[in-house]
């Protein structure tokens, strides 16, 4: 994944497939600062700031758009890619967790018997 310059996630929507599909694809490729262009499901949009750090297309028209606007500005994909990278460390990633309650929670799912 690192190695590539565009992710492209779910890439049919209303197809039971693509749309039960998590945000997994968009984090994977933003940890390595690569942007993703994905299909317009649920959980893409929710995931994605479209435009920030990432790019939803609900039409072909918007995925012949966005992935030209990225395969022609190279430096418009490279700042995405860091505020794909930079979303996901501050969303995904459990070091960059700092909520108690977050820490409780794992608390309450983890049996320790001393």
């Amino acid at each position: 994944v690192a190695e590539m310059d565009i992710n492209l996630a779910p890439l049919e929507m209303g197809n039971p497939f693509c749309e039960s599909k998590s945000e997994l694809k968009w984090f994977e490729a933003g940890l390595v600062a690569v942007p993703t262009v994905a299909a317009a499901t649920q959980t893409f949009v929710e995931a994605i700031a479209d435009g920030v750090d990432g790019y939803v297309a609900h039409t072909e028209r918007e995925w012949q758009e966005k992935l030209e606007r990225l395969i022609t500005h190279p430096e418009e994909r490279q700042n995405m890619g860091v505020q794909a990278r930079q979303s996901v460390l501050a969303r995904y990633v459990t070091t960059a967790g700092n909520e108690q309650a977050y820490y409780e929670f794992l608390k309450s799912k983890v049996a320790v018997k001393l």
